[in-house]
Parts: C-alpha cells; sequence; structure tokens
C-alpha cells in the first residue's frame, strides 16, 4: 500500500535553500523573511485546578496527549522502526534520526539499520502547508487507505493540510489480531481475515493496533530559535506515540510545549519518558480506549512510585 510513498516524498519536497548545519544546541535555521507584524487578540485562558492530586496530574496528562486511530485505540510500534528524514541538512538528519533511534530502543524496540525501508518519514520545508497539500495530493491513498474501516474523515485530513502549525503530523495504524499478528481489515473485495476469540471478556480485546507509517512536516521558517536537540525529541515523542495534535500542554511538563509556552525547551521530560514507557509497557487489548487509558494512567503512576522509593531524600541544609 505504502511502496510509492518514498519516491513520492523525494519527488514532492518543495524546492528551498537548506538550513545551515546546525549543532545540536544550535537554534533551526529559517530561511530569512519579512514578516509583518502579528496581533496579538485577547483570550481567556481557562487554567487547572491550582493544586492536584498524583493521580489528577496523570490521568490531565493522559486525557490531553492520547489520541487514537480512527474508531479505535491507541496504536503502538510492533515493528522495527525506521526513519528517513528529507530536505535537511546530513548532518542535522543523522543527529535527529540517531536521536529518534536512542528513544526507540530504550523503549525495547527495534530500529532500522542503515539502507532499511522507512516507516517514519520526516519532512523539512519552507512553506508547511503546500507542502501537505501536495502530499496529499500526490499520494491519497497513504491518507484515506482502501482499507475497510480505516479510512480517516476528510475532516481530519483538512485539518493536516491546514494547520499553520511549526510541526504537524499523520500516523496511520492498523487493527491487528493479538494471537497472530494478522491484519483484521480488509481491502474492497477481498476476503476478511478470521479472527479466534479465545474467551467472551467485557475487558480485553482480540485486536490491537499497530502503528503502520508517520508522516511529519517540518515548517522550518517558524522554528527560529529552536534547538536541534529539542526539535529531535519532539519529533520523537510524536512519532513513537498517537499524540493529539489538538491537546492542551500547558502548565505540563513536557516536550509538547515546545511551540507553545515553553520555547525554551531542551528536550523530553521525565514526564515524556514514563509516557512513552508505559505505554509500551501496557497490554495492547484492552476492550476499548477508556481501559486503555486507565491502564496507562496506573503504570505512568507505578513507575514513578518505584523510581521515587529508588531516589534518597534530599539532604537538608
Amino acid at each position: 500500500m505504502f511502496s510509492k510513498i518514498a519516491m513520492l516524498l523525494a519527488s514532492s519536497v518543495l524546492q528551498a535553500t537548506s538550513p545551515a548545519s546546525p549543532a545540536p544546541g544550535a537554534g533551526v535555521q529559517p530561511q530569512s523573511q519579512s514578516q509583518a507584524p502579528t496581533s496579538v487578540e485577547d483570550v481567556e485562558v481557562e487554567g487547572r485546578r491550582s493544586v492536584q492530586t498524583p493521580r489528577e496530574q496523570t490521568q490531565d496528562f493522559v486525557r490531553e496527549t492520547t489520541t487514537s486511530s480512527f474508531g479505535g485505540r491507541p496504536g503502538r510500534w510492533r515493528k522495527t522502526v525506521c526513519v528517513r528524514v528529507a530536505n535537511f541538512d546530513p548532518q542535522a538528519s543523522q543527529y535527529m534520526i540517531d536521536r529518534i533511534a536512542d528513544v526507540t530502543e530504550a523503549l525495547g524496540l527495534r530500529s532500522g539499520e542503515p539502507g532499511c525501508t522507512p516507516n517514519i518519514y520526516i519532512l523539512a520545508t519552507h512553506d508547511g502547508q503546500a507542502q501537505a497539500r501536495d502530499l496529499v495530493r500526490r499520494s491519497p491513498g497513504s491518507f484515506r487507505p482502501q482499507v475497510i474501516h480505516s479510512a480517516a474523515p476528510r475532516s481530519a485530513i483538512s485539518r493536516f493540510e491546514d494547520s499553520d502549525a511549526p510541526v504537524r503530523w499523520w500516523q496511520n495504524a492498523q487493527e491487528m489480531t493479538v494471537d497472530s499478528g494478522m491484519p483484521v481489515a480488509r481491502a474492497p473485495g477481498g476476503d476478511a481475515n478470521l479472527v479466534d476469540v479465545r474467551l467472551p471478556s467485557r475487558f480485553r480485546s482480540t485486536t490491537r493496533f499497530d502503528l503502520a507509517n508517520v508522516f511529519v512536516i517540518l515548517d522550518i521558517s517558524k522554528m527560529e530559535g529552536v534547538t536541534l536537540t529539542a526539535l529531535s525529541d519532539y519529533v520523537a515523542m510524536i512519532s513513537l506515540a498517537q499524540i493529539d495534535p489538538e491537546g492542551e500542554f500547558r502548565g505540563m511538563d513536557t516536550i509538547l510545549n515546545l511551540f507553545g509556552s515553553e520555547p525554551d525547551r531542551k528536550g523530553m521530560s521525565q514526564w515524556d519518558l514514563d509516557y512513552l514507557s508505559a505505554l509500551y509497557a501496557i497490554e495492547p487489548d484492552h476492550a476499548d480506549s477508556r481501559r486503555d487509558s486507565m491502564a496507562l494512567v496506573n503504570e505512568i503512576q507505578r513507575i514513578r512510585r518505584v523510581r521515587d522509593a529508588q531516589t534518597p531524600p534530599a539532604v537538608q541544609p
């Protein structure tokens, strides 16, 4: 289904001056452009409770962070993760690939060797909207796969195309049988795979959702002052989990605030690492997204309790 994606990406890259080779701590340099002053309207901010229990904090983090496949539960990577970065300085590209590989392997996943077939495509450009629209136009099957029950609504594709975010992403996940790892959905006219029902249960499903591929578009014109280290961590976070692009992260300790309330973020927080660790530690066959979220909250809390118990108390002056 996605065999032509790499070729399409290579040919669809907009012509733009590549940014200079940045060091990991250096800013990602945008193309020099003159811009008119931007007016800012008054907004009303709805805040969270100033004092929350650890569980409430965790529930907030999971609720704002997590999204899922269309009509399903959050997907995870089960196969080797292979990253390709296009239209970016070669040294910066390799740094980003290596950083994503480090996080991937820390989660117990396999990272692809050089020359592997990519399933995470990262595309740098100076016009994110134009690049997104061109990608959707040239590869419509990558955004609305011809597989029963897996096509995204047109409104979701429009949000991807029309977003003005510095980083936008699109993730495809496929429903698979837990026991055999075979796809559940079928192409129109094809035969459906049989799904064995082990034991009737309200708590467990016979299927899971596996990430199939991820598209990330970096709008370099909107990244002045952002370090390569922080950008690489941000991309790792959104590539290895199904993160809600419309989540409200203000006030949370997360790299997902890099292009929001905390542009001086240096990298992933402990909350981010705990979230990813918990996501890949829990069972993927919960009956619905609510139970999946509950399991994720419980596992994050367990991870944090274990670490707190192993941390020696601070020495009082």
